[in-house]
């Protein structure tokens, strides 16, 4: 199994939402319409999935996470801060996923 393999959810997250072309279809070049675009494109099961993935990744990475990111994913995006993005991504899913409970739950 190749490295990428081990995170799926990563590995679609940075094909689709951190390539080239991105810019042109965010309102701003900022982490945050990132991932209100990726918030609105992809399942609870795909964030949740997504979530677990970067768990791993920083599992597996405690160090210089995004030198590690640019290997495993062979990324020739200019990432900064792996750790910030994630943290940012996490941020965002954990409170779309309780508004969508909250949501859910109301009558």
């Amino acid at each position: 199994m190749r490295e990428i393999d081990q995170y799926p959810y990563i590995q679609s997250m940075e094909c689709y939402y951190l390539s080239q072309d991105m810019p042109l279809f965010l309102p701003s070049n900022e982490p945050g319409a990132l991932v209100d675009a990726y918030l609105s494109d992809n399942t609870e099961d795909e964030m949740k999935g997504l979530l677990k993935d970067m768990e791993q990744f920083e599992h597996d990475y405690p160090g210089n996470m995004t030198e590690a990111f640019i290997k495993v994913f062979n990324s020739d995006i200019k990432i900064e801060d792996v750790q910030a993005l994630f943290d940012e991504f996490r941020t965002k899913i954990k409170a779309h996923l309780l508004e969508q409970r909250s949501s859910s739950s109301q009558p």
